[in-house]
């Protein structure tokens, strides 16, 4: 997936340079004479090439990173995006197992003149992947001396968002079909969730024969209903034979089309009782919308990591 197009960012416009001193020399202390003349330092202009969003397709998935060094810079740069916990919960509802700030990725030190290629998002501290969401992080960028290698007094924070477009869960029915999934969502409390698998992934997980003749869809293509919820609610799952499927969570507002927002891992350890939903086929635009949703979702799963470039 492509960035949004760089930006350079300045200290004294906007938009365009970051610009600091770094004295060559300390001044002598009052009453003591300099042990020579000198002129003062001159200040050092440095530039910052940083794409102002990332969009992953999925938070396995890596992206262009967008940053550079610029050639003329007299310093060689580190950059570092984080983001907060709060801000993780906030947007994903989960807590990521730490407090304070999260790394999420960071660069080698960069010459000038040359650039990161590939960007791809950490683990969070609890070993999960970002959930999907559109978050507030930022770019922490640190100046190298070229001749000495340290770090520079001055660190620079740039504001970046940062869009996960999809994800991947695993969930484990408990006693009574419950599923740990969360459900949150900060900006309509009143959205629905489904969780739904196609009818030839319950025939050839568990037999269960739910494809109606006649519909318009393929058998791959129809939605089957295994669970609903509002936000904040939980899914529950019955009429499942023990064993492994492949579904997806579907969250859907009012005039909105539905979207997947994760491919779920689903483990049923033992049989649930009861039958499957009457009403759980989709059939017409119902059928259609959470079909064409899987499909996308699919695909930007499909799009993984393939390692630096």
């Amino acid at each position: 997936m492509r960035c949004i197009s760089r930006v350079v960012i300045a200290l004294s416009l906007a938009l365009v340079t970051l610009a600091a001193a770094f004295p060559a020399f300390a001044a002598p202390k009052p009453g003591e004479a300099p042990a020579a003349a000198v002129s003062a330092a001159p200040q050092a202009s440095l530039q910052l090439i940083i794409s102002p969003s990332y969009t992953f397709p999925s938070a396995v998935a890596e992206v262009p990173a967008g940053l550079e060094n610029p050639a003329d810079n007299r310093f060689s740069l580190l950059y570092r995006l984080t983001i907060s916990a709060e801000e993780i919960a906030a947007v994903s509802g989960i807590a990521p197992g730490c407090a304070g700030d999260v790394t999420l990725y960071q660069s080698d030190v960069i010459a000038p003149g040359h650039g990161a290629g590939r960007l791809s998002l950490s683990p969070l501290p609890d070993g999960r992947t970002l959930p999907r969401g559109a978050y507030r992080a930022a770019m922490i960028v640190q100046p190298v001396d070229l001749a000495t290698g340290l770090p520079a007094s001055e660190v620079y924070r740039v504001a970046i968002r940062v869009d996960v477009l999809a994800e991947d869960l695993a969930a484990t029915a408990e006693d009574g079909g419950a599923l740990p999934l969360s459900l949150y969502d900060r900006e309509d409390a009143e959205a629905r969730y489904l969780l739904v698998a196609s009818a030839l992934e319950l025939r050839e997980r568990a037999g269960l024969d739910l494809y109606p003749d006649g519909n318009g869809f393929e058998e791959k293509d129809t939605m089957v209903v295994l669970a609903e919820a509002r936000a904040n609610g939980t899914l529950t799952v019955a009429g499942l034979p023990a064993g492994a499927y492949t579904a997806w969570l579907i969250r859907q507002t009012d005039g909105q089309p539905p979207v997947a927002v994760a491919r779920v891992a689903l483990t049923v350890p033992s049989v649930l009782s009861g039958p499957p939903r009457s009403d759980g086929v989709l059939a017409g635009d119902a059928n259609l919308g959470c079909a064409q949703a899987v499909i996308n979702a699919d695909y930007l799963l499909g799009i993984a990591y393939t390692g630096p470039q």
